[in-house]
């Protein structure tokens, strides 16, 4: 559901640390200097959103990446197809099964983004008590990856208006595209299914960790296993169907991919990157102010 560009082609994902001496970066090892490791300025979370955006939908549409979206696509069509009876099968295994009562309760609380935000929190405060570098950068990252990958979510969901199953009007639940702003934020159940933010900002989060310490083989299995059950807890309540899950895997993936790109060697990424970049900065002058915009190119 995620992706078909090589990794190592476009988001080479070693980490990498700064060698002063020769004024670029080296492969990180086990006797690297803690403090030589790149950590994002504060207000990258704000400044590189412009650049994040723009990196999903160039990438995206990319020719390598195309049959991926005709994958996703397809994924989202047969499921649509089908997600009548999916969900009617969940909504009934839950309801005969009084263990599992509060089972979606507490399992869409992963996702709902205090969680994410939390797990964020908690890696940049041990990295700034234990002077911990990787730590802090994977704790500014997944800050920067909910927020990023939260405004593509919701724009997604404020153009395609899909009903979610607490209010659906046809067995799938209908579709109104680009509806009214002030219709949706009345009544958001009934435009704000597709797709799920709650799933893709677990699966960013899980990306960001997870590229941040690629050594530790847990994490994808355990994060992956808890996102899936997430999945089923989110239809269980009524508020997602499962078609609603391809292409916010995809997208959390591909927010998560591009902000760890920005750990790679600097000459490697200026041979892979063929993107133009943006960002912004506030700017505080006597009597007044403003925002820098920069782009790169």
């Amino acid at each position: 559901m995620v992706f078909s560009q090589s990794d190592v082609a476009v988001y080479p994902n070693k980490p990498v640390v700064l060698d002063n001496e020769n004024g670029g970066y080296m492969q990180q090892s086990s006797q690297c200097d803690n403090q030589a490791i790149y950590v994002p300025n504060w207000h990258e979370f704000i400044t590189n959103t412009p650049s994040n955006l723009l990196g999903v939908v160039t990438n995206s549409f990319s020719s390598d990446n195309l049959p991926a979206i005709g994958y996703i696509s397809a994924m989202t069509m047969a499921l649509v197809i089908t997600d009548a009876k999916t969900h009617t099968a969940v909504k009934t295994f839950f309801k005969d099964t009084p263990s599992l009562k509060n089972y979606g309760k507490y399992t869409v609380i992963m996702g709902d983004g205090r969680v994410e935000f939390g797990i964020g929190g908690l890696f940049a405060l041990y990295g700034l008590a234990f002077e911990d570098n990787l730590a802090l950068r994977t704790g500014l990252q997944c800050t920067e990856a909910i927020i990023s990958n939260g405004i593509m979510v919701q724009l997604l969901k404020r153009m395609t208006g899909r009903e979610s199953p607490l209010t659906a009007s046809s067995p799938s639940g209908t579709w109104r595209f680009f509806p009214n702003l002030k219709q949706y934020q009345k009544d958001q159940p009934k435009y704000y299914s597709f797709p799920s933010g709650h799933l893709s900002t677990a699966i960013t989060t899980l990306t960001i960790i997870s590229e941040n310490y690629p050594e530790s083989n847990f994490i994808k299995p355990i994060g992956y296993s808890l996102v899936g059950l997430l999945g089923v807890g989110l239809v269980s309540k009524d508020m997602h169907w499962f078609s609603d899950f391809p292409l916010a895997a995809a997208l959390g993936y591909e927010v998560g991919k591009i902000i760890t790109s920005r750990n790679n060697p600097m000459e490697l990424k200026q041979e892979t990157s063929e993107n133009i970049s943006f960002s912004f900065m506030p700017v505080f002058l006597t009597g007044g102010g403003g925002v820098n915009l920069l782009m790169s190119f």
